[in-house]
């Protein structure tokens, strides 16, 4: 096993089996919980892809659809079983990842071998889809009526054209009602497979007697495959830069802002301060303590619903902010405004927010938890953890500057859900 040193007296120990799977291992001795995840790189965007010299295209929310089956994985339901050994199991989809987890106190050597041997291999019957297609569509019906989700939806379509960037996670009742064995199966094979997952480990927990039942279980015969599936995107976004919509009926109004980032200003730094220099510039700007929100509130252009967020993607970002609003269009002329005359960085804050930042990940190391949920994160980000906090303290006023160069109106897309 290779070892990583996270802090001085943190260690993380990485095991590759012969199948390709990575485990990610951190003992915790004096820790009472013990946490495992099994992460398989796919998530909403992945709809198209190629493997080797074919394409292939499924139903959005494919990924989601599989996450809910994996519980009856062979006929074995999976919660019920970890329901007798006092043990929680659950998952979870984002964009671009699929997890399977679970906690315990007790059993866990049990557990952990029932876990890895369930995904060892898969066999979904017509009985489960068939069930979790009716529970998935009651899902989608439940937050299609959601105002922020249509007014975020629109937005996305209107910034990119790729549908991989914009299709819901849990897909469309469409969609849904696509999915079948035979799309399943081919797609578990392309995904699911010991190359494109990597499992995490925290605990109380010897390092050499876990690798021994992991190395004892089933899961170094999941399969691997000659090929890795591979996401390209089409990042063009519509000609038209803002939307307007009417409806009487609805009880708010709404505005949603979105900004293109471009990565490529950041490529000569490393991962964690390309991410951290792009989060950081935005927080200071327009978090909840930033000098333009509390203008934008003294103004009465926004209300408790505002909203903003980074979401940076292997090949794409954007700036995201959204309120309900008595004044969507003022709102909108407001935040344009802004980002076109942004103040130079307070180096204070800066160094504030960088202290922050660094506090915060040492604090990861109080929770079992909280260090299975950094080292899944780093992992798929590709974040160096040995040298996490030297990178960080080195990130300066002038990186956080770049993002400056293209907030231009070309790269604002707006769209505004009015009364009238």
């Amino acid at each position: 096993m290779n070892k990583k040193r996270l802090l001085v007296d943190e260690t993380m120990y990485v095991e590759t089996l012969d199948n390709g799977l990575k485990i990610y291992m951190h003992p915790k001795p004096d820790f009472v919980d013990y946490h495992v995840s099994l992460q398989v790189n796919m998530g909403g965007e992945s709809i198209d892809y190629e493997f080797g010299s074919d394409k292939f295209v499924i139903p959005s929310g494919m990924a989601h659809f599989l996450e809910h089956v994996m519980f009856e994985n062979h006929e074995s339901n999976l919660s019920d079983v970890f329901s007798a050994y006092n043990a929680d199991v659950n998952a979870s989809t984002s964009r671009d990842l699929t997890r399977y987890y679970f906690s315990a106190q007790e059993n866990f050597e049990q557990v952990l071998r029932i876990f890895l041997d369930h995904f060892s291999s898969f066999d979904i019957s017509e009985r489960v889809i068939a069930k979790e297609r009716a529970i998935i569509l009651k899902e989608i019906k439940m937050y299609e009526d959601n105002l922020f989700y249509q007014v975020h939806d629109d937005l996305m379509k209107h910034m990119y054209r790729d549908p991989k960037v914009w299709e819901d996670i849990a897909g469309s009742s469409q969609s849904v009602k696509k999915i079948n064995k035979e799309l399943i199966d081919r797609t578990i094979s392309h995904f699911y497979q010991a190359r494109n997952m990597y499992l995490v480990i925290t605990g109380p927990f010897e390092p050499e007697e876990v690798k021994k039942i992991i190395h004892q279980s089933k899961i170094t015969e999941l399969a691997d495959q000659e090929y890795l599936p591979v996401l390209n995107y089409d990042l063009k976004g519509s000609k038209k830069r803002s939307i307007y919509k009417t409806n009487q009926k609805q009880s708010v109004e709404y505005l949603a802002l979105g900004l293109k980032i471009d990565l490529s200003l950041f490529n000569h730094l490393e991962t964690s301060q390309k991410r951290l220099a792009i989060i950081m510039f935005f927080e200071h700007f327009f978090n909840e303590s930033s000098k333009n929100y509390q203008i934008l509130k003294k103004e009465k252009l926004i209300n408790y619903s505002y909203y903003q967020t980074t979401s940076i993607m292997d090949q794409y970002a954007y700036f995201f902010v959204s309120s309900e609003s008595k004044y969507p269009s003022k709102l909108k002329d407001r935040l344009i405004e802004m980002l076109m005359k942004l103040e130079m960085i307070d180096e204070r804050l800066f160094t504030a927010s960088k202290r922050a930042r660094i506090g915060h990940y040492i604090g990861y190391f109080d929770s079992a938890k909280s260090i299975m949920s950094a080292i899944i994160d780093f992992t798929k980000k590709s974040i160096d953890f040995e040298n996490y906090i030297n990178n960080v303290s080195h990130i300066s006023v002038k990186d956080l500057e770049i993002n400056k160069s293209y907030i231009k109106k070309e790269n604002i897309y707006t769209v505004i859900y009015a009364k009238k």
